[in-house]
């Protein structure tokens, strides 16, 4: 798949060199233009064929390795250096340029940095996949958690739970029912003297707002949601019970330890 956009690009640049012809006849101006779209996507595809990851062509090179060595995560390894080594180079090329007063180098010297940053973010991505390969959330989710009742007051909330279990976020439960969930932000947002005479279902996020995944969950999967809504824990529900709940931090610990283990 990686080698269909440069072969696309070479087609289009033999399709526009083979019009230029007969277009310069009628237009020398618009033969031109042509023959232009030729050699700008004929470059186009000799650019995208560099080994530079996660262009194409340092897909492509990453494929080979991933044939020879038959592992995904150190063939990604080596295309991801090799392409950082790449964009060292252009940068390296940018700077002599910058320094012979042709500004055109700078363009150079982003490209480089965007290539060495999308090369390392392309490494890490797969790195954490792989870690989380085979996981679910019933893996990685914490089945001793606290909960507290909708009906709880906020002061005892505060007093009971958040201060002496030094914890910042509690499921809300009726029974073995999740209702939301409650934390330590919810609370600051009501008015300190109010704390008495409110409650927990005042300020916690409710069910119905609330973003949840099932055991079965993929660990990457679970990993998304968190990253995407922006959110620090979830819960794991299964027909409406709460069987556990998955935090950040305990999940990137896990990818810390079986990374650090070669897993």
């Amino acid at each position: 798949m990686a080698i269909v956009g440069p072969l696309s690009s070479l087609a289009l640049a033999a399709g526009f060199f083979l019009l230029s012809g007969p277009l310069m006849a009628l237009s020398v101006p618009l033969g031109a233009s042509v023959r232009y779209l030729a050699i700008i996507n004929t470059a186009l595809a000799v650019f995208n064929m560099m080994p530079g990851f996660p262009m194409d062509g340092g897909r492509v090179f990453r494929s080979i390795i991933w044939k020879i060595t038959g592992d995904l995560k150190k063939a990604t390894r080596i295309a991801s250096l090799t392409g950082q080594g790449f964009a060292f180079f252009l940068i390296f090329i940018g700077i002599l340029q910058f320094l012979r007063a042709n500004f055109g180098g700078l363009w150079l010297i982003f490209i480089g940095w965007f290539l060495h940053s999308a090369a390392a973010r392309s490494y890490e991505q797969v790195r954490i996949t792989s870690a989380l390969e085979g996981l679910k959330a019933r893996d990685l989710m914490t089945s001793d958690f606290a909960t507290v009742s909708s009906r709880l007051p906020l002061q005892s909330l505060v007093d009971d739970y958040i201060l002496k279990r030094k914890e910042r976020v509690f499921l809300v439960v009726d029974g073995e029912e999740l209702e939301g969930i409650v934390c330590l932000e919810d609370v600051k947002r009501a008015a300190r003297e109010t704390w008495a005479e409110s409650d927990v279902r005042s300020v916690m996020t409710p069910k119905d707002k609330l973003e949840s995944v099932r055991p079965d969950t993929d660990g990457s999967k679970v990993l998304e949601k968190l990253a995407g809504l922006n959110v620090h824990q979830i819960p794991v529900v299964e027909h409406g019970r709460v069987a556990g709940i998955v935090c950040r931090n305990d999940l990137l610990k896990t990818i810390q330890l079986r990374s650090e283990l070669g897993m």
